[in-house]
Parts: structure tokens; C-alpha cells; sequence
């Protein structure tokens, strides 16, 4: 196993990311019912209403 291999099952065990592409992480999602690996980082962001100030 190569160092890359390696450094990818370590990032993924933990974040509690499944390793693979993007359409089997679809798939284990729909499976659990939940989300799965890593959150968007930040604050969210804020809804404007329609003067164009923040609620």
C-alpha cells in the first residue's frame, strides 16, 4: 500500500468520511438516512429580505 492510500484511510477514519466517490457517499447517505463526513466550515449565511437587510 502506498503512502497516499494510507494518508486517505487515516483522513477518513477520522472524519467518519466513507472512502469513495462521490456516488457511493450518495448512496450510504441514502442508506443511513444522515449526512455523512465532514460539514461545510463557517458561519451561515444570511437570508436577505427584500429591502436587502439581514434578518
Amino acid at each position: 500500500m502506498d503512502a497516499k492510500d494510507l494518508r486517505d484511510i487515516r483522513a477518513t477514519l477520522q472524519t467518519g468520511t466513507p472512502l469513495g466517490n462521490h456516488l457511493f457517499k450518495q448512496k450510504v447517505e441514502a442508506r443511513l438516512g444522515l449526512k455523512v463526513g465532514q460539514a461545510k466550515r463557517g458561519r451561515p449565511f444570511k437570508i436577505l429580505n427584500e429591502g436587502g437587510k439581514g434578518l
